[in-house]
């Protein structure tokens, strides 16, 4: 082997050495990434099921107002727990908006 082939052979060498240790080196970042990106899904996730836990809770309020106008145990339970029911709603005036809590009082 001549001088010349020797060290062309010398850099190929250390150009592979150097390329290696970037492929490990994205490879981490890659993963450390990765791992950011799970957890901020987890916490959308967590998030649109608090949502949706919020929007069912508010539908069966919603719900036992609609009976609570015509049953008076149903009323006494809502009442009982803090919610009042305002029965001079308009007839085309949503239930939700009959739905409202006292003042001092978490249901």
């Amino acid at each position: 082997m001549k001088g010349w082939q020797y060290y062309i052979s010398l850099v190929m060498g250390a150009a592979c050495l150097i390329l290696a240790i970037c492929v490990v080196r994205i490879g981490k970042t890659t993963q450390q990434l990765q791992l950011q990106l799970q957890q901020q899904q987890h916490e959308i996730n967590s998030g649109l099921l608090n949502q949706n836990n919020l929007q069912l809770a508010n539908n069966i309020l919603v719900d036992m107002a609609k009976v609570a106008l015509s049953n008076a145990r149903m009323s006494k339970i809502l009442t009982d727990n803090g919610y009042t029911i305002n029965t001079n709603q308009t007839p085309t005036g949503a239930v939700s908006n009959a739905l409202s809590t006292n003042a001092g009082k978490t249901p």
